[in-house]
C-alpha cells in the first residue's frame, strides 16, 4: 500500500519514549508507521552526525520513507556526495509489550541520483513527440 508521506524536520533529538509515542499516535489516527531517517558517520556504531539531515517520515514501508528522504536531502537540502543513513523504527504497540525497534543502514549516493535525474529529463526530451 502506498500512502501519501508526511514528513517533519527535526529541531532537536527526540528521546526514545517520545518516538515512541509519536509512533504509536500516527498509526491509531493513520495506521501509518513512522521512520526516523538519520545521517551517520562511517562507524560500526552508526553515530548520528548532522541533525540538519534528520527527517521523520511517517509512510507505509522503509523503502517509500528512504525514497521521500533522498527526494528531501536531494531537492529541498543540495545534499551532494555519498551519505551514510540510518533508518529507525518503532513499531506500535500491540497487546501489552512493545515490538523490539528496527534499524536499516543504507549508503546512499546522491550524486548518482541527480545524474539519473539529469538523464532521464534528457531522455524524456529526445522521446517527446513535440520535439523540435
Amino acid at each position: 500500500m502506498r500512502s501519501n508521506p508526511r514528513i517533519s524536520e527535526l529541531t532537536r533529538p527526540l528521546s526514545r519514549r517520545e518516538q515512541e509515542d509519536i509512533s504509536d499516535a500516527v498509526y491509531r489516527r493513520h495506521g501509518l508507521l513512522t521512520y526516523y531517517c538519520r545521517t551517520a558517520a562511517d562507524d560500526r556504531y552508526w553515530t548520528p552526525v548532522d541533525m540538519g539531515l534528520d527527517l521523520v517520515v511517517t509512510a507505509s514501508d522503509v523503502s517509500e520513507a528512504r525514497h521521500v528522504w533522498e527526494r528531501w536531502a536531494l531537492d529541498v537540502k543540495g545534499v551532494e556526495g555519498k551519505v551514510r543513513l540510518q533508518i529507525a523504527y518503532t513499531p506500535p504497540v500491540k497487546g501489552r509489550k512493545r515490538p523490539s525497534e528496527r534499524e536499516y543502514g543504507y549508503e546512499i549516493d546522491l550524486d548518482r541520483l541527480a545524474f539519473e535525474d539529469e538523464y532521464d529529463a534528457a531522455a524524456d526530451l529526445e522521446t517527446s513527440p513535440f520535439r523540435l
